[in-house]
């Protein structure tokens, strides 16, 4: 006899989910290194945070700055204000 076992009815919502959050967020950001006074990029260094059985990386400084869609810098060079 095979022991039955339980699994979450909503786990591949869960999933599709972020997937479609995270993409948004990839397609609308431009996410990359920080600059110092300087301009120069900032590396940052691969330090984890090991309290527990998870790991995760600790944070970090980084540059998060929104995309321009092509509609929109089209309307900015014809000064057209929105």
């Amino acid at each position: 006899m095979q022991a039955a076992y339980r699994l979450c009815p909503g786990r591949e919502f869960a999933d599709a989910t972020v997937f479609l959050a995270m993409a948004g967020m990839i397609a609308a950001l431009d996410i990359g290194k920080a600059r110092d006074a300087e301009g120069n990029y900032i590396t940052p260094k691969a330090s984890f945070a090991s309290t527990s059985i998870v790991r995760s990386v600790k944070p970090c400084s980084m540059s998060i700055v929104k995309r321009l869609t092509i509609a929109y810098a089209t309307q900015l060079s014809r000064g057209i204000s929105l």
